[in-house]
């Protein structure tokens, strides 16, 4: 099974994401901060981070370059594509803009999962 780390301090949007993540399934925990989102990776080795890039301790380049999660993705309230250039370039797979269906982030991860499953190693 997949395991998901969920990161927003929106944390009625966290727990509904998660509830949908959950019954298409993956294994998923939320944190609503930078802080308490390394306290998860501590007690969990996690396949994908999904991360909003506003926290309030932090962004989600910070995130992902502090708990080393082989698969990133994020999720920002906004479309600018300069954003999703810098997110790329960082190694996010994907950047979804909010609000995002439960399909469509079932289906990214699905094909980031899939994606990094097909790059070579090394």
């Amino acid at each position: 099974m997949t395991r998901v780390l969920l990161v927003d301090d929106e944390t009625d949007l966290a727990d509904l994401m998660a509830s949908q993540l959950t019954r298409a399934g993956f294994e998923v925990r939320c944190a609503d901060a930078l802080l308490s989102a390394e306290a998860a990776n501590l007690e969990t080795k996690f396949d994908v981070l999904v991360t909003d890039l506003h926290l309030p301790d932090g962004d989600g380049v910070d995130v992902a370059r502090s708990l080393k999660i082989p698969i990133c993705l994020a999720l920002t309230g906004s479309s600018v594509e300069a954003d999703a250039k810098r997110l790329i370039s960082e190694g996010f797979a994907m950047v979804l803009v909010k609000p995002v269906t439960s399909a469509r982030l079932v289906a990214a991860i699905h094909d980031a999962v899939a994606a990094a499953a097909a790059r070579p190693i090394g």
